[in-house]
């Protein structure tokens, strides 16, 4: 049963994670706003009088960087292992997605999922990329899938059940 869970609450020992590792959160007053891991923390530099909301702007455009460096090099990466030629790759905000394969060879993929442990990134990027050959999830399609990752059915399932923990 999939329960919905609450938003962050961005206060200092909150858990986020960052390509399946868990990460406390740490609060430091400083006047140069910046996010960075430092051992198991993700610190968030801010000034004093910053709100939550801030403090969320912060973090999103942290892990969109991060998830747009990762993603980007992974899936080139991943295509010319498989032969494939994406046009471009793009990152959004998806309310109920993870990526998305269009006809004229662009992939866009959910910031999120750079929380993911890197094999379930890695499942959804070659997930995209088969598009790219089967525009659809015909068996073929799946041969493909299974072809570059043949645990892909596990992976699947991991992110069918355990997508819902990457919220901000």
């Amino acid at each position: 049963i999939k329960k919905k869970l609450k938003s962050k609450k961005f206060i200092n020992d909150e858990i986020f994670f960052l390509m399946g590792s868990n990460y406390r959160l740490k609060l430091i007053k400083d006047s140069d706003k910046k996010v960075k891991i430092n051992k198991s923390f993700l610190e968030v530099y801010i000034t004093e009088e910053f709100c939550r909301d801030e403090i969320r702007n912060l973090i999103c455009k942290w892990y969109i960087k991060k998830a747009t460096d990762y993603l980007n090099k992974r899936t080139n990466d991943f295509a010319k292992i498989m032969d494939v030629n994406p046009h471009s790759v793009v990152i959004k905000d998806y309310k109920s997605r993870w990526g998305a394969c269009y006809p004229n060879g662009k992939i866009s993929y959910n910031w999120k999922i750079i929380m993911a442990p890197n094999y379930i990134i890695d499942y959804l990027i070659v997930h995209e990329l088969c598009h790219l050959i089967h525009p659809n999830h015909s068996s073929l399609f799946w041969n493909s899938v299974k072809k570059i990752l043949p645990n892909y059915v596990e992976y699947n399932n991991w992110l069918k059940i355990n997508g819902q923990l990457f919220v901000i």
